[in-house]
């Protein structure tokens, strides 16, 4: 695998003013983007629908004419040029060496520096992984990590998965802790409800957000692993009437075999009805449930 570039960007200014820049942003809005835009304005990002619809939604103008003349406006005209050349390079590679390629980004602001032992990074990597299918996560500076660092408990547990994940496409699902007190995920025929707010033990300091991932193993079988949210089962529409929990395993895969530790019991389960990841700890729990009418 192959990293193009290097978090493309400009520091001080939200775009570049050079002669050819000026001209660029002058001349209209490149057809391309303008079909992508109304194909799939239901799904844009709120950041990149808020900006077009600031200047009325256009279809057709310069770049100031269809998104205004504001940072966030130089923003998207920067980001299409850098992704343009960078696809460009791409491209010219993968034509003397076919290797999946790549081009990393920071999510922070101008003016801001990225965090070191970002509390949020364990959270964002079960995400990406659990639900986007991502190869990897790197987080800045992970260099200065301790041996006790929650990303470090984090990655043990992604390691211990990658094997399960490898063969898991299309059957998992990232839990990641929104505003929202609950959320409803679906694997296969099943709906989860996942909730945020009542973690069954308690870790002093901890402000990090509730994460995890959840992989469909197969009938009636799951497992999970994360930290501070609980999940219970339902049956999708037309299905049985109750899906309850018959056992939970606590424990490791090692060397890409499942490993048991011990059985969680009623308490533990909220009497067979709710997965519980308490805060403070990343664990992975394989999952049998059951059905009735």
């Amino acid at each position: 695998m192959m990293q193009v570039e290097n978090e493309v960007g400009l520091l001080g200014t939200a775009r570049d003013h050079l002669p050819a820049a000026e001209a660029a942003w002058t001349k209209p809005v490149p057809a391309e983007l303008i079909s992508y835009l109304e194909k799939n304005r239901a799904g844009l990002t709120p950041e990149l629908a808020s900006v077009w619809a600031s200047a009325g939604f256009k279809t057709s103008g310069t770049w100031p004419e269809v998104f205004g003349t504001g940072p966030q406006a130089e923003e998207v005209f920067m980001a299409w040029q850098y992704a343009r050349y960078v696809g460009a390079i791409a491209r010219e590679g993968k034509t003397v060496y076919p290797l999946p390629m790549y081009v990393n980004a920071t999510g922070k602001r101008r003016g801001s520096t990225p965090a070191r032992n970002d509390p949020d990074a364990s959270a964002n990597a079960f995400y990406a992984i659990g639900q986007h299918d991502a190869l990897g996560f790197s987080p800045f500076a992970i260099d200065d990590l301790k041996d006790d660092d929650r990303l470090g408990r984090a990655y043990d547990v992604l390691r211990q998965l990658a094997p399960v994940l490898a063969e898991s496409a299309g059957k998992t699902a990232g839990i990641l802790q929104s505003p929202e007190e609950t959320e409803a995920i679906r694997i296969g025929s099943d709906e989860l409800r996942v909730r945020f707010d009542r973690s069954w033990s308690d870790a002093k300091g901890d402000d990090s957000k509730g994460f995890g991932l959840i992989i469909g193993a197969g009938p009636d079988e799951f497992i999970a692993a994360g930290s501070r949210f609980q999940v219970t089962f339902s049956p999708a529409e037309g299905g049985h009437a109750v899906t309850r929990i018959a056992s939970v395993d606590e424990g490791r895969y090692v060397d890409g075999k499942w490993t048991p530790g011990r059985r969680m019991n009623g308490d533990e389960t909220y009497g067979g009805t709710a997965l519980i990841f308490p805060r403070g700890q990343v664990l992975i729990q394989r999952i049998r449930v059951y059905r009735r009418e």
